[in-house]
């Protein structure tokens, strides 16, 4: 309950306890052990819960460890749910791209589980996808994205829906894609919004954004940044719209009029709620340079003029006589 309320601190802290209590069951072979399958189950779901928390290195251990037992007990299902943990610790949804480790652990749990429709197998080749760029050719990628989302289809789970439309997704990248991406992302937003997964909702409102500001649709892009709603800033997946740099609303601001450049700029990160208050900008005139040490000035005097023969050219801070 606690992790599914984004109560990441106390899910880590009541997982802990459900382990603990795991380990001081006095009947060993009625107890769900730390190496058996509900155990390894349990320490995943604690893993996830200390990443989201910030307890990076602690989460790295915990998902190694089960990916070590998961293969010495031929638990093929749990070893690949904790590879595709291990594969986005530190970044939230985003997937650590050019790791050849964590795409020969995605391919060793891709070989154990069975061939079979699963959620896990789907949700395998959906990471794959991603985790190959710029390392498989497009083709490829392109095939396990699809594969993902048709088997994911015929399963009718809506996450695991939800997170191969956005390997589709960036499978399909580009202007030349917009459009079926569009839909794409309209769909996975629908199975988010139906599994009650905000971090998926927040990638696939990050996918229309992009869709949106391909097409220089600056206003429906604007809305999907507002669509989230507050609680979602104050999400570690949410950086993304909060970090200064290239961020959704600073594409908008350099694509759309003043006044959404001002509000977007202006609004408190967890706290804005209602309509946007229109602030007019502040103009600043460009700084001008200072001419350095040594550098000729742009004229033959202190106005600019046309510009003098080399022989009298002065040169600033060292006048010529």
């Amino acid at each position: 309950v606690a992790f599914r309320a984004n109560l990441y601190a106390d899910a880590a802290h009541w997982y802990g306890q459900a382990l603990a209590g795991i380990s001081s069951v006095t009947e060993p072979e009625r107890a769900p052990g730390p190496d058996r399958p509900s155990g390894l189950s349990l320490r995943i779901r604690y893993a996830g819960a200390l990443a989201r928390c910030g307890q990076l290195q602690a989460a790295r251990t915990i998902f190694e460890e089960v990916v070590v037992a998961a293969r010495a007990s031929g638990q093929a299902e749990l070893f690949g749910r904790a590879a595709l943990g291990l594969g986005t610790i530190g970044g939230g949804f985003e997937v650590h791209l050019l790791d050849a480790g964590q795409l020969a652990l995605l391919s060793e749990a891709l070989d154990l589980v069975d061939s079979g429709d699963s959620v896990v197998r789907a949700l395998l080749m959906a990471r794959l996808s991603v985790a190959s760029t710029l390392r498989e050719e497009q083709e490829r990628r392109v095939n396990q994205a699809d594969e993902a989302v048709t088997m994911a289809r015929r399963l009718s789970e809506d996450s695991a829906l939800a997170t191969a439309l956005a390997a589709w997704c960036d499978a399909h990248a580009g202007p030349r894609h917009r459009v079926v991406r569009m839909g794409a992302a309209e769909e996975m937003l629908g199975a988010a919004r139906r599994s009650e997964d905000p971090e998926l909702e927040l990638l696939a409102r990050r996918l229309l954004v992009v869709a949106h500001m391909e097409a220089g649709e600056v206003e429906l892009a604007a809305r999907q940044v507002e669509a989230f709603g507050p609680p979602a800033w104050q999400r570690p997946e949410a950086s993304w719209w909060k970090r200064d740099g290239a961020t959704a609303k600073q594409s908008i601001c350099c694509a759309g009029p003043m006044h959404r450049c001002c509000w977007l700029e202006s609004r408190p990160s967890s706290t804005r709620s209602g309509p946007p208050r229109h602030q007019p900008p502040t103009i600043r005139p460009p700084r001008r340079r200072r001419p350095q040490w040594g550098t000729p000035c742009s004229g033959g005097s202190t106005t600019c003029g046309s510009w003098p023969s080399r022989a009298n050219r002065p040169v600033c801070g060292r006048p010529r006589d």
